[in-house]
């Protein structure tokens, strides 16, 4: 059996907390910075547009001072700009349920899933920047509440040689666990 490293991206550890007050001061309504930089992330069309923003680079900024008693980098740290613009779109942590059972889930009254079977195969086959459109799509269907440390690792390992492939069929299996009977 392969046993692979134990994954950042959870609550407990540095960069999962990093993505998580990064995700709560994007969404601070008391600070106009924070605003402000959230409705230029949320005009992002990807990694090469939030490259220019200064709010992107503050989860860079983070990233780095948490792991400033290391001798390495955080990692993922190519890939947090491209992650910055998507959190502009989750204001609340969805907490405990996976992000693509969020998106199996049925809206209240309703039959079908949030994101349909057929806009989820595009999102599993999505690579590189046509993975940010998708993952933005599914963002907005979600009543802005989504597991912000499932969309991290989404964004830093989806076309990654070694953990990719592992997080599609991981993701496969949460969103067809937890379709709507009847859809």
């Amino acid at each position: 059996m392969n046993h692979l490293p134990r994954h950042p991206f959870r609550a407990d550890d540095p960069l999962g907390r990093v993505v998580l007050r990064y995700r709560d001061w994007l969404h601070d309504r008391e600070r106009s910075h924070a605003r402000a930089a959230r409705a230029r992330l949320r005009r992002c069309a990807g990694e090469l547009d939030a490259v220019s923003e200064r709010g992107a680079h503050e989860l860079l900024r983070s990233a780095e001072a948490a792991y400033t008693d290391r001798d390495d980098e955080p990692p993922h740290h190519d890939r947090l700009l491209a992650l910055a613009p998507l959190l502009a779109w989750v204001e609340t942590h969805g907490g405990e349920r996976s992000l693509p059972a969020q998106l199996a889930q049925s809206k209240e009254g309703a039959d079908r899933p949030r994101l349909s079977e057929l806009r989820f195969q595009r999102l599993l086959a999505a690579q590189g920047a046509e993975l940010h459109q998708e993952l933005r799509r599914a963002l907005q269907l979600l009543d802005k509440t989504a597991n912000a440390l499932w969309l991290a690792e989404a964004v830093c390992d989806w076309d990654n040689e070694l953990f990719g492939t592992a997080l599609r069929r991981r993701w496969a299996y949460q969103y067809y666990s937890h379709l709507p009977k009847s859809a």
